[in-house]
């Protein structure tokens, strides 16, 4: 695989995994603005979103999905970089 191909397949793969990762988001927030606003008794949610909430609030659990991302993204961008396959 050339350099090129491998930085194509890269930027596939990042723009697929935020593409959940933004999904995964939006689906915690419409549930937690539905449960804040009292539209529904319970929701049912990831168990470390869960944990957020019950510990620190709304923020903190609607912002726990893009922080897995990110730390996720960063650490296949440093394996990547490591492993000498991607330049920076």
């Amino acid at each position: 695989m050339t350099f090129g191909q491998l930085i194509r397949k890269f930027w596939i793969q990042i723009l697929v995994f935020g593409g959940a990762f933004v999904a995964l988001t939006v689906m915690t927030l419409l549930d937690l603005n539905a449960l804040e606003a009292r539209e529904v008794e319970s929701v049912r949610l990831w168990a470390p979103i869960v944990s957020f909430y019950e510990r620190f609030g709304y923020w903190p659990a609607v912002l726990f999905v893009p922080a897995l991302g990110l730390v996720c993204g960063g650490f296949i961008g440093w394996k990547l970089m490591k492993d000498g396959r991607l330049r920076p």
